[in-house]
């Protein structure tokens, strides 16, 4: 477990959760990797989320469980909400 975030590359996973609380990951993308393929539960890390016309940048933390999630921690910057969660 890192306290510090740090960064992967080509990872890409859908989730269709809305709003402000933790993002449920499902399938990943053809040709990404899952979080879980390079992060263990309780690493930190930064993210980026779009539908494709909005977007939010952030810190979070990775959460094991029956559906592995994203728990957010601080917005960086983001189109909606002021960047505030």
């Amino acid at each position: 477990m890192s306290n510090y975030p740090f960064l992967n590359d080509r990872i890409k996973q859908f989730s269709e959760d809305l709003g402000t609380g933790n993002l449920t990951l499902g399938d990943e993308a053809i040709g990404f990797s899952s979080f879980a393929d390079v992060y263990a539960d309780g690493d930190t890390f930064f993210y980026a989320i779009t539908d494709g016309t909005r977007y939010e940048i952030g810190s979070g933390v990775f959460v094991t469980g029956v559906t592995n999630s994203i728990q957010r921690h601080a917005i960086i910057n983001s189109d909606q909400n002021s960047n505030n969660i």
